[in-house]
């Protein structure tokens, strides 16, 4: 998902190292309509998170301004091209936020970094033969790239997750979330060695998606949805993007109006001020848990995502089971 969104934002991020949408009508003076903000605990990842979400609220707002008129939607257009805008804005900085979490918990991660694609690890992938000591070359054969929205490498046991980032408010079709877990696959299969050679140390890999309101329809053997990111990598991230998402609802609210109040008076009548937005933010503070690990297994796994947290549970358990045992007693 690289975006002209990205690169402006990511000054900001660097402190630390199609979708469904409801459009509401926003009266000055009316006092705040979204969630209440939520207390966190690093206060520099709000900042970022903060600075994330009016970012893309002022974007969108300078494109739906500049627009040209759709035929349909003559005076409308600028709704329309806001919603557009503000949802697929927001998508594209959900992994931004997620980096963001991670670095400052200690995790190396990449963003677009290019994973290269070649004709045998697709043919592997579209034969099903894609589990066990595999690490195919990178640099053989390449018919494509695949730009990681994440790559995420656990300092302790050098396990590796590829992950692709998507809103996924609304179901996908079949085929399009097939095309997408195909193309991660393809790419983990010779990303330990392309990894490698740039100096990154990859001892496992595992890939996937993460469906931020997880309703695409992804495999679930090969999806994370919602909360369950926080379990996933033993970390507290669900609450920074529901953060996200009120900062970009409060923020909007104050904005619209003067932006865009002339058109939303002459229509006021069409919208529904009472709908239901998704993604408040959580009532309860993240708590912070870390793991420390050692151990060697080197294993792509592309059948099935597997998290960092369950790696480190694994070499814990294979470490206990080679500790000798004590004396007998008598």
């Amino acid at each position: 998902m690289a975006t002209a969104l990205v690169a402006r934002t990511s000054k900001t991020c660097n402190l630390f190292s199609d979708d469904q949408s409801t459009f509401r009508t926003f009266n000055a003076g009316a006092g705040p309509i979204g969630p209440e903000p939520q207390t966190l605990h690093d206060e520099q990842i709000v900042a970022v998170v903060e600075e994330l979400g009016r970012s893309v609220v002022d974007a969108a707002l300078s494109t739906a301004k500049c627009c040209d008129d759709d035929p349909l939607l003559r005076d409308l257009t600028p709704l329309g091209s806001l919603a557009r805008s503000l949802v697929t804005r927001a998508g594209q900085v959900i992994p931004d936020i997620i980096a963001t979490v991670l670095r400052a918990n200690g995790q190396t991660v990449l963003r677009e970094f290019a994973l290269p694609q070649t004709q045998t690890a697709r043919d592997l992938v579209a034969n099903n033969r894609m589990t066990g000591p595999i690490m195919l070359p990178h640099n053989d054969g390449i018919v494509g790239y695949l730009h990681a929205d994440l790559i995420v490498i656990d300092p302790d046991t050098h396990h590796a997750t590829i992950l692709e980032c998507v809103r996924g408010s609304t179901a996908l079709s079949k085929p399009k979330t097939k095309a997408l877990i195909r193309s991660v696959r393809t790419a983990t299969l010779s990303a330990r060695s392309a990894l490698g050679a740039e100096g990154y140390r990859v001892d496992d890999v595992t890939c996937g998606v993460y469906e931020r309101y997880g309703r695409a329809g992804h495999d679930d053997d090969m999806t994370i949805r919602e909360e369950a990111i926080d379990d996933f990598f033993g970390v507290p991230i669900a609450p920074y993007l529901m953060h996200f998402d009120g900062c970009v609802y409060s923020h909007l609210s104050e904005a619209v109006p003067d932006a865009l109040g002339a058109v939303i008076a002459m229509h006021s009548g069409i919208v529904d001020p009472s709908a239901e937005m998704t993604g408040r933010p959580s009532t309860e503070a993240p708590r912070l848990s870390r793991v420390s690990l050692a151990g060697n297994i080197m294993s792509i796994d592309v059948a099935k995502l597997v998290s960092p947290a369950d790696r480190r549970r694994s070499r814990e358990a294979e470490s206990d089971e080679r500790q000798p045992a004590g004396p007998a007693r008598r």
